[in-house]
Formats: structure tokens, C-alpha cells, sequence
């Protein structure tokens, strides 16, 4: 081929390599598969790497391109291709790096710039594993539930890892290495966290949530003050809000807010679209202690008004939380603390307060959201009670549920509505609400309405 014999030889010679590149590209299975596997999980999607190939190599292949300075190729399988990597920083935050995809960047030189010794393992394309210089330190951390680094300048020179080191910790349960959180602390003098975006912070936060592994995540971002570059206030119950030692023995609020997550970590019977506002909520209701007068320290007289304040539409969405949220979020901060007396209110208030929550009866898809957010602030302490918590769950559900059920069936007939006059029909039907309720309670445990 005549087109391969021009400029003294030059393009000979890349025809030449090119091919032998070719000849020998292969593809490993690296990271969290293997990982999975080795811990007897059941391994998610695949990431391959390609070593010794090229752009034009992985199209070929019948592989379509997405991403533009980090492109990863999609097979038709839906799994996950990237050529084998070096990269280098070129300015502040996780998105800047130039990359080097020279077909003969090596297997060993792309694991040498991986996060952690976890996240290295391989194997074949037979799932056959393949050893490499980090695969014994891999499997003795692996082994000892330790999360560490592979290295530390690598590491340090992308922000968004401090927050990946925390996830992995709480959802593989595994502690952090010394030399982990020296990194993370590293990250976190550099400042460079405050380029990672609110969505990215959101999306790490959102796979902990979906995880159930809450508790752990949030007592590492507050102990590595982690929460100050997405959250300040969250990052002000560790450093400014001390608790009563007799209500919530952790000492600060951040410590009780830890306890109230740990036992929403632990509910198997709610499901995801629920357990999302069930988590912010919990995470929110003591957002006002912080902000307290000092001299009233450990009370926080008014916190729920206060937090209320803080918990602005406003708020809310510079910190990415869906607006489906808000209500429940600000409805759990105003009304947490008035919960204990439900049952010493009058009827009226009773049912004022379920019909704010089931926006006027018409659905009932906060009230367990609810419950379960006040019952976690109750009995969020080391020392919490399953049993007491699971009859105090059924008898706030009963309650609340009677008083939905019954407000929902009363309607007004069609002789009321032709009756009265437009502007008191609403009048009318929380009369007969109020009566049917009455009679209902009076069958059961005749309360006084004093």
C-alpha cells in the first residue's frame, strides 16, 4: 500500500506500531465487580479497561463513544469501557486533568492512578483474576475492613475522592486508614471541595440514603468537617450546638442526629421513594439548635421556629433537595417538638394538624414519613429501644390513621351543597368532620374535651 511509503518512512512506522498495538489489546474487568465478588456480593455492572488499543479500536468494535475528555465506549450490553489512562492536574477541582490514552499506557500505570487498594483488583475476561503489584495489598485490606489509599498525591488531587472515601466507608462498612484520612484532611485545608457542585454532593449523599448507611456517613463528614462545603449549618451541630448528656448522652447535636439516622438505617419495611424525605427530614428537624442563644446552652428554646427560618424553598434548593421534599422537611422541624402532646390537644387542634399533613385529607403519603421522623428524634440515643419503638410506631399510626380515615370518607352531600352558600360550604364540612370524629372517639376512649 503506497500510502503507507511516504514522508522517509514516517507513516511506515505508525502503520507499523499501530498494528502491533492492535495485535495485543485487552480488556480487564477492574474494580468494583471484582471487588463485590470477593466479598460475596452480588457484583453490580461491569467496568472494563482496555490496555493497548485506541479511539478508532474501540468504535471498530462496534462501541458507541460518550463523554468528551474522558470518554468511555457503551457496548449494546450497556457495560462500560474506558482505554487504560495517566492523567495529570492542570488546575483546581475534580474536572481538571489532562489524560493520556496512549495505547501503551500500561495495565500497572491505570491502577496506579485509582482511588483505594479496593478498587483495584482485576480480572479477565473469563473473570479469571489477574495479579498485579497492588493485588496482596488489596487483599489484606480487603481482608481487614480498611479503606486505603492507593496514593496519596493521586489521591490528593481530586477533592470529590474525600467524599468517595467517606461513602465507601459507610456503605462497605470498612474504617478509614491513617493514611486515608490524612489525605482527607489534606483535601479539605486545600479548600478545593468548594469547586465540587451542591449536585455533586447530592448524588454521593442520595447513594448512602439508598444504601441505608446514613448514620456512618454522616458521623465521618461531620468528624472530617466535610459538611462545611455543602451545609454549613449541618457542620454546625458538631462544632456549635452541645446536648444534655441526660436527653442524648452523644454530647452534641450532630451526635443525636447520628443516633436518630441509625435507626432509619435499620427499617426494612420503607420503601425508596419514602426513605429519601424520611432521611432529609430526620436530618433537618434540629437544624435551628445550632442558632440558639448560647446562654441558654445545652436547652435550644424555639430551635423548631428557628429552624423553620432557616429551612427556606430557598435553602432547600441551593442544597438540590428535590421540592417533593420540602414540605415534609419543614413540616417535621415545625412540629417535632409538639408531637409529644398530640394526645393532650383538643379534637380541633387534632385534626387540624393531620389534615396540614395530609394536605386536607386528600393523601396520606407523609404520614408514615412523618411518624417515623418524630419516633427516630424520641428514641435517638445509643441505647435505643426496638420494642418501644415499634409499639409507639403502631399506636401513632392508629392514632393519626383514624382521624385521616374517618375526615376522608365525610363529604358533603348534594342537598348541603345546594343548601349553603358557596363561601361556608367549607364551614360545613369541618362541622361534620368534627362529628363524626367525636362520635368516633366516644366509642372508643371517650377523651375529654376540655
Amino acid at each position: 500500500m503506497a500510502v503507507f511509503l511516504q514522508i522517509n518512512g514516517y507513516t511506515v512506522y505508525v502503520f507499523l506500531l499501530l498494528g502491533r498495538v492492535k495485535s495485543r489489546m485487552k480488556k480487564y474487568i477492574v474494580g468494583g465487580y471484582a471487588r463485590d465478588k470477593l466479598l460475596g456480593k452480588k457484583p453490580e455492572d461491569k467496568d472494563w479497561v482496555v490496555v493497548g488499543g485506541c479511539e478508532n479500536d474501540m468504535l471498530s468494535m462496534g462501541l458507541k463513544k460518550v463523554g468528551k475528555s474522558f470518554p468511555v465506549f457503551i457496548d449494546s450490553n450497556g457495560e462500560e469501557f474506558a482505554l487504560a489512562r495517566k492523567e495529570r492536574k492542570t488546575g483546581i477541582g475534580h474536572k481538571s486533568f489532562e489524560f493520556d490514552f496512549n495505547p501503551l499506557v500500561s495495565l500497572e500505570e491505570d491502577l496506579q492512578r485509582r482511588d483505594f487498594t479496593i478498587n483495584t483488583f482485576v480480572m479477565d475476561e473469563h473473570e479469571n483474576p489477574v495479579h498485579t503489584s497492588l493485588t496482596d495489598r488489596a487483599l489484606k485490606d480487603l481482608s481487614d475492613r480498611v479503606l486505603d489509599i492507593v496514593d496519596e498525591n493521586h489521591f490528593t488531587e481530586d477533592p470529590l475522592r474525600a467524599l468517595r472515601a467517606v461513602r465507601f466507608a459507610a456503605i462497605l462498612d470498612f474504617r478509614l486508614s491513617a493514611s486515608t484520612i490524612q489525605a482527607i484532611r489534606k483535601i479539605v485545608a486545600s479548600q478545593e471541595l468548594y469547586s465540587v457542585s451542591k449536585e455533586r454532593f447530592y448524588a454521593e449523599i442520595s447513594k448512602v440514603f439508598l444504601a441505608r448507611k446514613a448514620s456512618k456517613f454522616f458521623l465521618l463528614m461531620g468528624e472530617l468537617n466535610l459538611w462545611s462545603f455543602y451545609c454549613k449549618e449541618i457542620s454546625s451541630y458538631f462544632s456549635h450546638s452541645p446536648e444534655d448528656p441526660e436527653k442524648h448522652p452523644e454530647g452534641n447535636t450532630g451526635g443525636h442526629i447520628a443516633s436518630a439516622l441509625k435507626i432509619i438505617d435499620g427499617l426494612k419495611d420503607i420503601p425508596d421513594e419514602d426513605i429519601f424525605p424520611l432521611y432529609w427530614a430526620v436530618l433537618f428537624h434540629d437544624i435551628g439548635k445550632p442558632f440558639t442563644p448560647e446562654r441558654d446552652f445545652p436547652k435550644h428554646y424555639n430551635h423548631d421556629v428557628i429552624g423553620m427560618g432557616i429551612l427556606t424553598k430557598g435553602f432547600l434548593n441551593r442544597l438540590k433537595v428535590p421540592q417533593s421534599y420540602h414540605f415534609i422537611i419543614r413540616f417535621v422541624c415545625r412540629q417535632h417538638m409538639r408531637w409529644k402532646d398530640f394526645n393532650l390537644m383538643r379534637l380541633k387542634k387534632k385534626m387540624k394538624f393531620v389534615e396540614e399533613l395530609t394536605a386536607g385529607f386528600k393523601h396520606d403519603k407523609f404520614v408514615k414519613v412523618f411518624i417515623y421522623s418524630v419516633l427516630a428524634d424520641r428514641y435517638g440515643k445509643p441505647d435505643f429501644n426496638l420494642q418501644a419503638f415499634n409499639e409507639e410506631l403502631d399506636k401513632c399510626y392508629r392514632k393519626i390513621n383514624m382521624i385521616y380515615s374517618v375526615c376522608k370518607n365525610v363529604k358533603l352531600t348534594k342537598e348541603e351543597i345546594e343548601t349553603y352558600r358557596p363561601a361556608i360550604l367549607s364551614d360545613v364540612l369541618w362541622r361534620k368532620r368534627i362529628r363524626a370524629l367525636s362520635m368516633m372517639k366516644a366509642c372508643h376512649d371517650k377523651p375529654r374535651e376540655n
